[in-house]
């Protein structure tokens, strides 16, 4: 025998929040690709970057699209760069490898919503530059790339651990920021 519901406003079920979340993204995408004035069918890049937006997770930073986003937010990077400064972010020596949770105005800088200290990988020492690392794209269950502050001017031949990933400085953003990737073929 089923319990009685409290007066009022019946309750929802698991049923209907399963039935929201594969429903939105799906009639989302279903109203993209049925665009009459649409010239050409969406790639897989354009499906994962609907469902993405609309269940709310950032989208990937890219190196053709991270001078833009950079430009965008750059006094939100250099608030950050400011805070870990000033130590509100707690002392970076001892920050665990993903780094602290970001202030919530500013999660939306990195995918993981935090910040990192940048680990150099290459065997060259006059290569090594210490910075921070706001991933812009992480694997599963680890490799990142994204946008990050550097203290002194990386040389060609330097190497970071993004997560697991070996990724270059390739795109100097100005001021010290650079965007880090694995590079182009």
């Amino acid at each position: 025998m089923p319990t009685p519901r409290p007066a009022g406003r019946p309750g929802l079920s698991r049923r209907w929040f399963l039935g929201a979340a594969i429903g939105v993204p799906v009639a989302a995408l279903a109203g993209c690709t049925a665009s009459e004035d649409r010239a050409r069918p969406m790639s897989s890049a354009d499906v994962e970057d609907v469902v993405e937006a609309v269940n709310g997770k950032p989208i990937a930073v890219t190196h053709d699209s991270a001078r833009a986003w950079f430009e965008l937010h750059r006094s939100d990077y250099t608030e950050v760069l400011a805070q870990i400064n000033a130590g509100a972010l707690g002392r970076p020596e001892v920050w665990d490898f993903y780094g602290p949770q970001l202030p919530e105005k500013y999660r939306g800088l990195s995918v993981t919503g935090r910040v990192s200290k940048l680990a150099n990988t290459g065997r060259d020492p006059a290569a090594k530059v210490s910075g921070y690392f706001f991933p812009s794209w992480t694997g599963i269950p680890d490799d990142a790339f994204g946008i990050a502050w550097l203290a002194a001017r990386p040389s060609a031949t330097a190497e970071f651990d993004g997560y697991g990933l070996q990724i270059h400085p390739h795109l100097d953003l100005g001021d010290g920021w650079w965007y880090l990737d694995p590079g182009r073929d």
